[in-house]
C-alpha cells in the first residue's frame, strides 16, 4: 500500500528529459480528498529549477484571485500565491504574473456535475500557467482546465491534485 514517490527535483528533471506530456500527481494536496488545494510546493520548485518547458497547475487562493480581478485581464501584477488556507504547511510566494483571463468559475466536470469554483483567474509567470480558484474544486480530469481556456496537451507538465483518479483522464495523452 505504499506508493513509490519520486523526489520533486528528480521528477522535474525527468519531465525535462521527456518528449511530450508529463503528469505530476500532487496527491498530498488532493482537493477531491479534502485537502486545502493551496500547496505551492511544486510551483516553487518549478520557479527555482531550470525547467525550460511549459507547466500548468492549479492553486486555491481567494486573495490572489481578488488581486487578479482588481488588476484586470492583460495586466501585469504581483501576487502572493498559495499558502492562504493551510498556513501551517505552506507560505505564500510573491510572484509577478500576467493576468491571462478571468472567469466566473462555474463549469461542468466530465460526469456532468456542475462545479462552482468561485471566481477563477488564469495567471502566467514565465512558462508556468496557474489556474487560481477562490474555492476548492476537483483537479482530477481535464475539464477543470479546458473550461478555463487551457488544453493540457499544450503543456509539457500538468499538475493534478489527485492520487490516482487522474489516470482515467490523462493516461492516454501522457508520455
Amino acid at each position: 500500500f505504499q506508493a513509490h514517490l519520486t523526489p520533486l527535483d528528480e521528477a522535474i528533471q525527468q519531465a525535462e528529459n521527456t518528449d511530450g506530456l508529463t503528469i505530476f500527481s500532487d496527491a498530498a494536496d488532493a482537493t477531491a480528498s479534502g485537502a486545502a488545494g493551496d500547496s505551492n510546493a511544486i510551483f516553487k520548485e518549478l520557479l527555482d529549477s531550470s525547467f525550460s518547458k511549459r507547466s500548468l497547475l492549479s492553486i486555491v487562493d481567494a486573495p490572489a484571485v481578488a488581486a487578479a480581478f482588481k488588476a484586470g485581464v492583460g495586466s501585469q501584477t504581483v501576487v502572493a500565491l498559495g499558502g492562504t488556507r493551510d498556513t501551517g504547511r505552506f507560505s505564500p510566494v510573491e510572484v509577478s504574473v500576467h493576468v491571462q483571463s478571468l472567469h466566473d468559475g462555474q463549469f461542468t466536470y466530465e460526469d456532468g456535475t456542475v462545479a462552482r469554483a468561485g471566481r477563477v483567474a488564469v495567471l502566467v509567470s514565465g512558462l508556468i500557467s496557474i489556474v487560481v480558484t477562490e474555492r476548492p474544486v476537483f483537479v482530477v480530469g481535464r475539464r477543470v482546465l479546458q473550461s478555463h481556456g487551457l488544453e493540457p496537451t499544450d503543456f509539457d507538465v500538468v499538475v493534478v491534485k489527485s492520487p490516482n483518479g487522474c489516470r482515467t483522464w490523462y493516461e492516454s495523452i501522457a508520455d
